[in-house]
């Protein structure tokens, strides 16, 4: 019985994930998706415990499945540990921080000191409101931040953006007509621009949301595609909600010439209260091949169910 029910699983699970790739909006095939790792992993602890009591015959195809998958999302997770290290010729690096703080989480004062403790250059935070803007503001600005701008129309379409580098530019753009925007910012850093995009897709709460969340980034990718230089930094950050293996990531980092800030021990970020293995890396950030290299970890939580993101992105002197 036990072995009919894992065949059931393993044949299920491909079905929902053949199904993701022809109809993109299909709920439970994008949940799968989004934990396709864990699904994995358990199929494959559960396939080895069936083998090593000799109970099920066709174990073997199972383990064979479940460690050519692994390997896959393994592999493509730790992608970016070949990056070289920065030389004598590189620019001072600049350090990112984005964070996602949760609309119902209070705990300013220790998001501040989580934040402020890396030294950022940037820092973009995600589901502020106007009780939070108004703690987080002044400290931030006592700490050398020279502007900071605040968005709030609804919690997923908050935000809050403070920087140390030149803002030359800095507004919410609507890329199309829906309610959701992008945050804008021009910076200058060593007399360089730097393009900053921060975005927070819609939850794959239902079917109409997760072709809110795809559109989103085809138009994000469209628009980036469009106004692509060679020597243009461009970084993205934020709340993706999915995977970055998911189509519309992929799609993305393709059009948009942008390569994946994994971070360094390939952990998830949400929801911050699980073990590692079992958080799902949804927040991400991206950036244009002009760097030399980078190095991306996650903080602690500070109350929130996200993790932070810390990236440190090198200019190549070219």
């Amino acid at each position: 019985m036990l072995a009919i029910f894992a065949n059931i699983i393993v044949i299920i699970t491909g079905l929902l994930l053949l199904a993701s790739f022809f109809s993109k909006e299909i709920w439970l095939a994008d949940f799968v998706v989004q934990f396709y790792l864990q699904i994995t992993l358990l199929c494959f602890v559960f396939a080895l415990l069936m083998w090593l009591l000799g109970l099920n015959s066709q174990s073997t195809l199972q383990l064979i499945y479940g460690v050519f998958t692994l390997l896959t999302i393994i592999t493509f997770m730790f992608a970016n540990s070949l990056n070289k290290y920065p030389t004598q010729s590189d620019i001072k690096p600049i350090t990112l921080v984005s964070f996602n703080i949760y609309e119902k989480n209070k705990n300013y004062k220790a998001i501040s000191e989580i934040v402020l403790k890396e030294n950022p250059d940037i820092v973009y935070f995600m589901e502020t409101t106007n009780e939070s803007a108004e703690f987080l503001t002044p400290i931030f600005e006592e700490n050398g931040f020279f502007a900071n701008a605040a968005f709030h129309e609804s919690i997923e379409n908050s935000s809050l953006f403070f920087s140390r580098l030149q803002i030359q530019d800095i507004r919410a753009k609507r890329l199309f007509s829906g309610p959701r925007y992008v945050l804008y910012a021009l910076l200058e850093h060593s007399k360089k621009p730097l393009q900053f995009y921060g975005i927070h897709t819609p939850s794959p709460k239902s079917k109409a949301r997760i072709l809110e969340r795809n559109n989103f980034l085809k138009i994000l990718a469209d628009y980036i595609q469009i106004r692509y230089e060679p020597n243009n930094p461009v970084i993205v950050a934020g709340d993706f909600n999915t995977v970055p293996w998911h189509f519309s990531i992929q799609d993305l980092l393709r059009r948009a010439h942008l390569l994946y800030a994994q971070p360094s021990n390939a952990t998830g970020t949400w929801p911050a209260w699980l073990p590692s293995l079992f958080r799902v890396p949804i927040d991400h950030i991206f950036y244009s091949n002009y760097f030399s290299v980078v190095t991306t970890r996650v903080s602690n939580a500070g109350g929130s169910d996200h993790l932070p993101l810390i990236t440190k992105l090198y200019f190549y002197n070219k």
